[in-house]
């Protein structure tokens, strides 16, 4: 069984985007200008655009007509996309938190907000995981077969975007 999920969390980390674990700022960028100051906050801020409630249910509303959710799977289908929504708003609250903290933040204190952001992430994808995984066992073996291709897409989607092969 965990390795049949192991597409599908995969993909499921795609529902969190990594966006939102770019570093901020660059190692070519003078620590004196005050524009990469400006420009860390503005890309923090930016990699929250797809945490918004509309992308988010956007992309539930996808999830469920790719994955044929049935009417007697709905509990666990609501149960799923609440953790979703709920992992949207943390990872939206820390980015929200680490851009306002950008302009004062100490290098050592840089790095512990990405490790925080990675931590939530990491918090975040198991509550998702344990969810979908609720969803998954509802599901036929034919809805399981279409689960397993839309999450395997996306993940090889991903890692052909970062230039990567997803053997």
């Amino acid at each position: 069984m965990k390795a049949t999920l192991l597409p599908i969390i995969g993909a499921a980390a795609m529902l969190v985007p990594a966006a939102a674990f770019a570093q901020s700022t660059s190692a070519t960028t003078s620590p004196t200008t005050a524009t990469s100051a400006t420009t860390s906050a503005s890309s923090t801020n930016n990699s929250t655009a797809s945490q918004t409630p509309e992308a988010v249910t956007q992309r539930i509303q996808q999830l469920h007509q790719q994955l044929e959710i049935t009417p007697a799977q709905q509990s666990q289908w609501s149960q799923f996309t609440q953790v979703m929504r709920q992992n949207a708003q943390d990872m939206r609250n820390a980015i929200d938190q680490r851009g306002a903290a950008m302009n004062t933040m100490s290098a050592v204190q840089n790095m512990q907000s990405y490790t925080q952001l990675a931590e939530t992430h990491a918090q975040d994808m198991q509550r998702l995981s344990t969810a979908f995984d609720t969803l998954y066992k509802s599901m036929s073996p034919k809805q399981q077969q279409n689960a397993d291709q839309v999450f395997r897409y996306k993940a090889q989607a991903a890692e052909a975007k970062h230039g990567r092969s997803a053997g």
